[in-house]
């Protein structure tokens, strides 16, 4: 976790943000830093260029903290993948144009199990073949890889076609790392093998 008040800096060190909450995480996407801080506040700011301060351009209050967030952008549409602390994978939809946010109604992983999803990956995404996308995460000694329909022509929701849940290990997963060829998908995986 971050500390308070902790600041980006660029090349010439000239401060461009200052949080004045403690930081759970964050993400960075073409310009736009996702940020979650630990009273359950998702917001967006806006970095247009590394010369300027970067502005808060909408939050969010959610049930959960954040753990991970994985920006996914389709034009001016970012798709941002959360980790939340019930273990659920939720979706939000944020709109680069208008600078509009909103939850999509239902999640990826639906279960409320307390095992936040961690390690999320884009494996492949095939929005303009087949709009479609596949992400991978662990979830404690399981890796689950999910196939997303993304056929909305706004990208307003979700749905899950298809899910795998595979336990590599028995331990937690730490970390993976997906590769994938022409027809298989390469899972790497670091386990916690501490007692």
């Amino acid at each position: 976790m971050l500390q308070k008040s902790k600041m980006l800096k660029c090349h010439s060190l000239q401060k461009l943000f200052e949080s004045k909450q403690k930081i759970y995480s964050f993400a960075w996407n073409d310009g736009f830093l996702f940020m979650a801080d630990i009273n359950k506040k998702l917001s967006v700011w806006k970095c247009e260029d590394f010369t300027s301060d970067c502005k808060r351009i909408n939050s969010i209050t959610l049930t959960e903290n954040v753990g991970e967030i994985l920006p996914l952008k389709f034009g001016s549409i970012v798709l941002v993948l959360l980790s939340v602390a019930n273990g659920r994978l939720k979706v939000l939809r944020f709109n680069r144009e208008t600078d509009e946010f909103s939850l999509i109604p239902s999640d990826i992983w639906q279960e409320e199990d307390f095992l936040p999803p961690t390690s999320l990956r884009i494996v492949d995404d095939n929005l303009i073949k087949n709009r479609s996308c596949r992400i991978i995460f662990a979830k404690g000694a399981y890796v689950v890889l999910s196939h997303l329909d993304l056929s909305h022509p706004a990208l307003e929701s979700i749905k899950t076609i298809g899910q795998q849940c595979i336990e590599v290990c028995h331990q937690k997963i730490i970390t993976i790392e997906a590769m994938k060829s022409s027809k298989y998908l390469l899972v790497h995986c670091i386990s916690d093998y501490s007692f």
